[in-house]
């Protein structure tokens, strides 16, 4: 975990006809505007998580899975914290 303990997390599920809209944020420290492309690479860490346990896999995954639904993934700042958006095609299950 890279927030505090009793940090806010929101999450939301957005669905409109073509497109569904998940979206987690929390009001933790954040990640500068110049790492939101390369968190979303495998093994990637952020300066301030350096001296903690991990091997920067998450966000990779999340982006890795979201492409191969065709969706995408959009890292944004939270003002405090972090917002991650995925948008992915729904499909008709009939």
């Amino acid at each position: 975990l890279h927030t505090p303990p009793g940090t806010p997390v929101a999450v939301s599920l957005e669905a409109d006809a073509p497109v569904a809209t998940v979206s987690v944020a929390d009001a933790g420290p954040g990640v500068p505007p110049g790492d939101h492309a390369r968190i979303l690479q495998r093994f990637a860490r952020g300066e301030a998580s350096r001296t903690t346990p991990g091997n920067g896999l998450g966000l990779s995954l999340v982006a890795a899975v979201t492409a191969a639904h065709g969706g995408t993934i959009a890292v944004d700042d939270n003002r405090p914290g972090l917002r991650v958006t995925l948008r992915i095609p729904r499909v008709d299950v009939a």
